[in-house]
């Protein structure tokens, strides 16, 4: 069975994911995320792929790629991409992996 995590990008970070520049997606805790990553005992749910739709209309376009880990950020960190999307992590946050 096909398992599909899909996470809505803003416009800029749709722009650049699945470039040689941003082949991960980053997220802040928060329960939601975590709902969707681990199960209630903290073990990581299993996903084949992952789905970034843009935004939320019902036309949005949609990136597919296959699911490759979640990790945990153990430092603060701050990402800059080239069309000025700005991301800052902190220790306890998500690095969604993908290819």
């Amino acid at each position: 069975m096909t398992k599909t995590l899909i996470l809505p990008l803003s416009k800029k970070a749709f722009e650049i994911t699945g470039t040689n520049e941003k082949m991960f997606e980053l997220r802040n805790y928060s329960k939601w995320i975590e709902s969707r990553l681990f199960d209630k005992d903290g073990i990581p749910k299993h996903y084949n792929k992952i789905q970034f739709p843009l935004g939320y209309s019902k036309d949005r376009k949609i990136k597919t790629f296959a699911f490759r880990g979640v990790y945990i950020f153990k430092y603060d960190k701050k990402y800059t991409f080239s069309n000025g999307l700005s991301f800052e992590v902190k220790a306890g946050d998500y690095i969604i992996s993908f290819s």
